[in-house]
């Protein structure tokens, strides 16, 4: 099941950048929130990264074509050379797409907690979406999460 809370998650570009899967938790704090989205970032790497061993390309190259891939879509100011999966996700979370969405996410969720001073505290997983996110994308991230989902999720966001 992936993460939904209406209140959270308002857009399909927000579970395409956020879609968690969660089976484990009736409630998630936003910091566990933002560590499964990291999670889930290094995952999509790693996957991508095996799927381009598997066609023959050398471990370096295959880093070298996502860290190509992520800085011809985002907007990341300083050049960073990517050696493994960890650095990509470094740099995703550097741009100023990841660094803006992840703002509108914590406000979303101060908005919610009103008077809330930690970012501990559980936010619901209802299991409702919010009616402006389109439900093939749902099905989509459910049936096959790619690297691309998320970074075409990523780029369209607002800068």
């Amino acid at each position: 099941m992936l993460f939904s809370n209406p209140d959270i998650l308002k857009s399909s570009l927000d579970v395409r950048i956020g879609g968690i899967k969660v089976s484990d938790t009736p409630h998630l704090s936003y910091l566990d929130f933002m560590a499964r989205v990291k999670s889930r970032i290094l995952t999509l790497c790693v996957k991508y990264v095996k799927a381009s061993l598997a066609e023959g390309v050398t471990y370096p190259d295959a880093i070298g074509d996502l860290a190509s891939l992520v800085y011809a879509q985002l907007n990341i100011d300083e050049l960073i050379i990517a050696e493994k999966e960890e650095d990509i996700v470094f740099l995703i979370m550097k741009s100023a797409q990841f660094a803006n969405w992840e703002a509108e996410i914590h406000d979303r969720y101060l908005e919610i907690h009103k008077g809330v001073v930690t970012n501990t505290t559980p936010m619901p997983i209802d299991g409702k979406f919010h009616e402006g996110i389109n439900k093939e994308v749902i099905e989509e991230i459910e049936k096959e999460d790619s690297f691309s989902i998320f970074l075409d999720g990523l780029a369209s966001a607002s800068v």
